[in-house]
């Protein structure tokens, strides 16, 4: 299964008196209390005194599955929060609620592996440029994004023509149009089809390049 690349932060749930006893409970989610559609979530849980193996999880919507001690991962499938309820001997004893978001929305660009472009690249340093990567800058989730299929999009003497690519890359058809470009032209890559770690197919903003 897909996982997460995830920073454990251990945050404590609301606690439940039990026989004149309190137990103190912690959860480290994803981040922030945030789970994601249609990808595993790490969760740890642990209960201080008490043996991960005598303790229930149960959760309000979605699904929780156990891994090793004191592991486990839910699966999330709308966007509603949800309630993590930890039982011991048949008495709820702590839950802590989540947020449910869908997976953030990426950008695309350029795939220039670190090379800087300055006011804008010129043809032949586009050209030398493997294709185009997408990728989400306002989250601290390696969330993983494959390109589906892209277009460029040029114009040469007042003719626009355009060239499909299926995959990251740039098709040679649309490296072709490329080198007919002049200076100072626009390049525009459109129509970006990528899906992300839940299935989901996605039309990412288009890119626009200035040559020079």
């Amino acid at each position: 299964m897909k996982r997460l690349i995830f920073i454990i932060i251990t945050i404590s749930i609301s606690l439940i008196s039990f026989s004149q006893k309190e137990y103190n409970i912690a959860v480290a989610p994803v981040k922030m209390n945030v789970f994601y559609i249609g990808v595993d979530n790490p969760v740890e849980i642990a209960v201080s005194g008490i043996s991960n193996k005598d303790i229930i999880i149960t959760i309000s919507h979605g699904a929780i599955y156990k891994q090793k001690n004191g592991s486990y991962f839910v699966r999330v499938r709308k966007p509603e929060n949800t309630i993590i309820r930890v039982s011991y001997k048949d008495k709820i004893i702590g839950t802590k609620e989540f947020r449910v978001k869908y997976i953030p929305e990426p950008i695309a660009e350029l795939d220039n592996q670190g090379t800087k472009f300055g006011h804008g690249p010129q043809k032949t340093t586009l050209l030398g440029v493997r294709g185009i990567r997408v990728l989400n800058k306002n989250s601290s989730f390696n969330f993983k994004y494959e390109v589906l299929s892209f277009v460029v999009t040029v114009e040469n003497n007042s003719i626009v023509e355009e060239a499909k690519a299926y995959g990251a890359s740039f098709s040679q058809e649309q490296k072709d149009l490329i080198r007919k470009t002049k200076k100072s032209s626009i390049v525009k890559i459109t129509e970006i089809r990528v899906k992300d770690e839940s299935g989901t197919i996605r039309k990412v903003r288009d890119i626009k390049v200035n040559l020079w």
